[in-house]
């Protein structure tokens, strides 16, 4: 990296998913822009990942540094604990992503290159991801509005980028300035709606989010679903809790009480109604989760950290 270039880390975020894992750093290691440093944030697995990135050698190389959490602190905790550590480290950049995301050889470089023309407005730029049949992944498809602020989406798209309001965790570059400036990711969401409010509070500060649509990467997950309430696993539904809790949250805080109010009474009864219409087992448990989910909002008061 010349003394010109902005510095880059990665911040990979795992839980016991040590396999997963393995095919992310390898794909992380092999890009064809090279990275400075890359950070693995383990919520405390307990499948045996420490022992498998010793065996496969990645501990043993200083670009790799391993932090082991006391606890699981979900996506939220571990992607706030990953960038604040990169920013104390001082990188300008931070390559964030999940453990099941594989990137193509040149994803971190689709979007490095960006960097020729943009300036420092610029908070965030997320990659394409793809499922594993080469397909759009519908968890992870970025925020598209007309207007983000006073930017039209398509500003710039003789540059090969759209402009957005925000994206999701898989594979994004985020600004240092832009943390620095609007705060970590509410680690209290631990999961589900995190990404939504973080990038958000950046672009909604007047920076830019941008999606490089030449930046692909593959999302490893089971099915290509945007998961719901309505249609989880039973084993599922207990992550549930986060995402209602937060969208609600996110609605008191972007919309106003009011809009707020009415999502929370809809939450109660239509929610729940087609709950006991629509699913097709273990509907009590989803009513009670969901509105477990919506009270707890009342008193959901995360406190934005800055990093130290």
């Amino acid at each position: 990296m010349s003394m010109n270039s902005p510095s880059i880390a990665a911040v990979v975020v795992t839980y016991n998913r040590k396999t997963m894992l393995v095919d992310c750093l390898r794909a992380v290691f092999l890009q064809s822009h090279p990275l400075d440093r890359i950070f693995i944030i383990d919520n405390a697995s307990t499948d045996g990942t420490r022992a498998l990135l010793e065996s496969e050698g990645f501990l043993s190389d200083l670009r790799f540094v391993y932090v082991r959490l006391d606890a699981n602190f979900g996506g939220a905790g571990g992607f706030s604990c990953g960038l604040n550590l990169g920013l104390v480290e001082g990188y300008d950049w931070l390559w964030v992503m999940d453990d099941d995301c594989v990137p193509s050889n040149n994803a971190l470089y689709e979007l490095y290159v960006h960097f020729s023309w943009l300036n420092t407005s610029v908070g965030f730029l997320c990659s394409h991801v793809l499922w594993k049949d080469g397909a759009p992944h519908r968890m992870n498809i970025p925020g598209i509005r007309l207007f983000t602020g006073d930017t039209a989406c398509n500003t710039f798209v003789d540059k090969n980028v759209l402009v957005v309001p925000s994206c999701s965790f898989v594979s994004v570059l985020i600004s240092a300035k832009a943390v620095r400036q609007c705060g970590l990711p509410l680690s209290e969401m631990f999961l589900w709606g995190d990404d939504l409010e973080f990038f958000r509070r950046i672009t909604n500060a007047g920076f830019l989010g941008l999606y490089a649509w030449k930046s692909v990467v593959i999302h490893m997950t089971k099915f290509n679903i945007n998961n719901d309430i309505f249609v989880a696993d039973c084993s599922e539904l207990p992550k549930h809790y986060f995402g209602v809790r937060n969208n609600l949250y996110i609605s008191r805080v972007n919309k106003g009480f009011f809009s707020y109010l009415v999502s929370f009474l809809e939450n109660l009864t239509v929610v729940n109604l087609f709950l006991l219409l629509k699913r097709k087992n273990h509907k009590l448990l989803a009513v009670r989760i969901n509105t477990f989910a919506t009270f707890s909002s009342l008193f959901f008061r995360p406190k934005i950290v800055f990093p130290k």
